[in-house]
C-alpha cells in the first residue's frame, strides 16, 4: 500500500520538532556541591612512645576515594594495646543540590594497659557554586575515660568564605563533652572540613555537616507522622491480606438460569 504524501510530510515535521527540542532544550542544571579532595586515615605506631624495647611497628589505612571509609587498625604487645577506628561517609544528593558529610573516629585501648601513638584524621574539601544553608555539629576530645582522669576538648576546623573557622567554642564554658552547633548560609567558594585526634591512649571526634536541602529540618508534625507511618502501613497490609468470606458479593452467587433476567423475582 502506497504511503500518502501527507503522512510523509507529518513524519518530517515531527522529526524536525524533536530535533529542535534536542538542540535548543536547556541543559540539566549542574550540581551546586562538588567534592574536590579527601584525606582520611587511621594510624597506630610504636614511634615516639615512652616504653623502651618495643619493635618498630606501624599500621595505617588510608581512604582510597570518596566512598565510605569504615576501618580500624590495632597494635598489641604484652601489657600494651592501641586501636584507631574511623567511620565516615561523603554523600551528595542525586541531583547534586546538597550534601551530607558524617565522620566519627576513636582512639582506644585497655584502661589497665599502656597505649601507643595513634592518629585519626578526617579532611574533605568541596566547592559550592551558589549560596546554600548548612547545619554543622562537632565534638572532639582526648583523655582517659576514667572519671578522675583529665580530658581535653580538641578543636576542629571548617574553613571557607563564610564558614565559622576554628571549631572551639567559648573556652570559658566549653567542656570536653560539649557538642558545638553551627548553622547559617554558605556562600559560593571552596571549603575544607577537618579534624584530627592524636594521642597515646584515648580520644574521639564526631562531626556531621548537612548542606542544602539536607540542612533544612523537617517540621515537628511531619516527624510525628513518620513515626506512625510503619503502623499505618502494617494495618493496610493486614486489611488487604484478609481473606474474603464466600458469598460476600453478588459475583459469588449462583448463576442465573437461561431465559431468566437477573432482576426477576
Amino acid at each position: 500500500m502506497a504511503r500518502s504524501p501527507s503522512a510523509g510530510v507529518g513524519f518530517v515535521r515531527a522529526a524536525s520538532a524533536l530535533l529542535s527540542l534536542a538542540i535548543f532544550a536547556p541543559a540539566a542544571p549542574a550540581g551546586v556541591v562538588s567534592l574536590d579532595s579527601q584525606t582520611r586515615f587511621v594510624d597506630v605506631t610504636t614511634s615516639g612512645v615512652p616504653q623502651a624495647g618495643l619493635p618498630v611497628a606501624d599500621k595505617r589505612i588510608d581512604a582510597p576515594d570518596f566512598g565510605p571509609f569504615n576501618q580500624s587498625v590495632s597494635l598489641n604487645f604484652p601489657f600494651i594495646t592501641q586501636t584507631a577506628s574511623q567511620n565516615s561517609t561523603l554523600t551528595l544528593t542525586p541531583d547534586g543540590m546538597g550534601a551530607a558529610i558524617d565522620a566519627t573516629g576513636s582512639l582506644s585501648g585497655e584502661i589497665s594497659l599502656n597505649g601507643l601513638n595513634a592518629t585519626n584524621h578526617f579532611q574533605v574539601d568541596f566547592t559550592l557554586t551558589q549560596p546554600e544553608p548548612y547545619l554543622l555539629t562537632y565534638n572532639g576530645e582526648v583523655g582517659d575515660p576514667r572519671p578522675t582522669s583529665p580530658k581535653v576538648f580538641v578543636p576542629g576546623f571548617f574553613l571557607g568564605p563564610s564558614a565559622p573557622g576554628t571549631l572551639a567554642g567559648d573556652p570559658h564554658i566549653t567542656e570536653f563533652f560539649t557538642v558545638l552547633t553551627y548553622s547559617g548560609t554558605l556562600q559560593p567558594g571552596s571549603y575544607e572540613l577537618r579534624t584530627e585526634i592524636h594521642a597515646i591512649g584515648f580520644g574521639s571526634f564526631d562531626t556531621h555537616l548537612a548542606i542544602g536541602a539536607a540542612a533544612v529540618p523537617l517540621p515537628p508534625a511531619l516527624w510525628q507522622m513518620l513515626v506512625w507511618l510503619p503502623v499505618l502501613l502494617f494495618c493496610l497490609w493486614l486489611f488487604s491480606a484478609r481473606p474474603k468470606r464466600p458469598g460476600s458479593s453478588r459475583a459469588s452467587s449462583a448463576p442465573v438460569p437461561p431465559g431468566r433476567r437477573p432482576d426477576n423475582r
